[in-house]
């Protein structure tokens, strides 16, 4: 089962790893790039994945 804590982390390096593989610097492939990039820009932020806490984090399942 997971615990909200690890849903809030899983979705805090899944943002990580999209900003990672958007930059031009790292070797992703262009494509790559461009759907990271378009998948950020609905992706919550960090704030927001934080702020809202355990409650929200079960509700993201």
């Amino acid at each position: 089962m997971t615990l909200p804590f690890q849903r809030t982390r899983a979705l805090l390096d899944a943002a990580k790893l999209l900003r990672e593989m958007q930059d031009p610097e790292n070797g992703s492939p262009t494509r790559m790039q461009r759907r990271a990039g378009s998948t950020l820009k609905h992706f919550p932020s960090a704030h927001e994945i934080s702020s809202r806490g355990p409650s929200a984090a079960r509700k993201i399942r």
